[in-house]
């Protein structure tokens, strides 16, 4: 076998290790996702397809924020940041497999 076989067989093997692990660390997503911004105002809610399944405002969130910062930004920065987060911990060993292809 060529250098060039080896190395594609090589990479064909490390890309179905990935889709394997992107596979159990889709699997491994919870089917909603919270998160809460710095002041404790405002909790957004994801589901497992992407979907906002809720906006929670406190009461009194107006004692810790703008009215802008209420806005759609905020909540997609909630959700973004946890988002990522869960994905990341879906990961066996917490580790995204970086350097695998």
């Amino acid at each position: 076998m060529s250098q060039t076989l080896r190395v594609m067989d090589t990479l064909v093997h490390q890309l179905r290790d990935l889709a394997t692990s992107l596979r159990a660390a889709e699997e491994a997503l919870p089917d909603e996702i919270r998160g809460t911004d710095g002041t404790g105002a405002v909790t957004a809610s994801l589901g497992r397809a992407g979907d906002v399944t809720g906006i929670d405002v406190n009461a009194d969130w107006s004692a810790h924020l703008d009215p802008t910062a209420l806005g759609a930004a905020q909540t997609a920065q909630i959700i973004t940041m946890k988002r990522a987060a869960s994905a990341a911990d879906a990961f066996p060993n917490g580790a995204w497999p970086v350097g695998t292809v």
